[in-house]
């Protein structure tokens, strides 16, 4: 369930950054992502381009070594990378907190009805990550994209983080 929804957040982050007609020319982008040292599996790693910038935005996923591999919102091509380029980064790995009760239409009678009673046991969705590595604004994670291969990229992530005020 947990693949589905880190697929269901990638997506989600390429539909919202647009797309283009004749894709972009890229560059392979790899590195990797440490959670208090440890790698961190099923995240989500999202480039998006400082302002003012030259590069494209970019989602990538991690594999059970904390590895990811960049993909464009304009190109075809899974893991294919991204363009040269300033980023500012966000990383997130969402999971789901407590599930709405199957059989709560049996005993609520406002179940389904559009008020607050019947939301009561609403799916909450979490992330392991603290919540400032979530925006690429809040996070302190910087990356540049050169032109070429682009690997060794870190992010070493750590439990207690709180984005400067």
């Amino acid at each position: 369930m947990s693949r589905y929804l880190v697929l269901f957040f990638c997506v989600l982050t390429l539909a919202f950054s647009g797309c283009g007609s004749g894709g972009i020319a890229v560059n392979y982008v790899e590195g990797t992502v440490t959670l208090d040292g440890a790698p961190l599996a099923d995240a989500v790693v999202s480039f998006s381009p400082v302002v003012g910038g030259t590069g494209k935005a970019a989602v990538g996923t991690t594999d059970a070594k904390g590895v990811f591999k960049l993909t464009a919102t304009e190109n075809t091509t899974i893991g294919g990378g991204t363009a040269p380029g300033d980023y500012l980064v966000a990383i997130t790995k969402p999971t789901l907190g407590a599930a709405v009760d199957p059989d709560a239409w049996k005993t609520d009678p406002n179940y389904g009805k559009d008020d607050k009673e019947s939301h009561s046991k609403a799916t909450e969705i979490k992330s392991e990550v603290p919540a400032g590595y979530w925006a690429a604004t809040t996070s302190g994670l910087t990356a540049s994209v050169k032109s070429g291969s682009n690997t060794g990229i870190k992010f070493e992530l750590k439990k207690g983080f709180k984005p400067a005020k």
